[in-house]
């Protein structure tokens, strides 16, 4: 009789192990985000805004489930640049109402030649909400890609 619950035991083990792996594998599925068609255009305010309104549904809409990924183009003014950690971010729209996009390593040098004040349009993934809307894995786009 031990030896059937120690074998169903070893057997949920491996389950759970498979399972946890898969999570997160798809968690972490990196999406080559500069060669992707964004799924949804919108003004940093506006995004904010929809949050703001019905985090559920904008949740549902733009951050979808694990490996959906749902890419967002959002455009705006760049109201704040900064580096944390090794990181470089760049605040779409206004701290507290805005979008916080957090950079690809590959944009650091072209993040470099940006001001504040100045108008921006960056594609990534959309992660969420907590103060500000947080997008991850994000490019800079430039007219020309938009313009395809």
């Amino acid at each position: 009789m031990k030896k059937k619950y120690l074998y169903a035991i070893i057997i949920i083990a491996i389950f759970a192990i498979i399972g946890v792996s898969y999570g997160l594998h798809m968690y972490n599925k990196k999406v080559v985000v500069a060669d992707v068609k964004p799924s949804f255009t919108i003004d940093a305010a506006a995004l904010y805004a929809e949050f703001s309104a019905n985090e559920a549904a904008a949740t549902k809409k733009y951050v979808g489930n694990t490996g959906d990924n749902i890419i967002v183009e959002v455009t705006g003014t760049i109201g704040a640049i900064s580096n944390e950690k090794g990181k470089t971010y760049i605040l779409v729209g206004e701290e507290m109402n805005g979008v916080y996009c957090e950079m690809d390593d590959s944009q650091k040098k072209d993040v470099s030649l940006l001001k504040e004040g100045n108008p921006i349009k960056i594609k990534g993934q959309c992660d969420g909400v907590l103060m500000d809307v947080n997008m991850k894995r994000c490019f800079l786009v430039n007219e020309t890609e938009a313009s395809n």
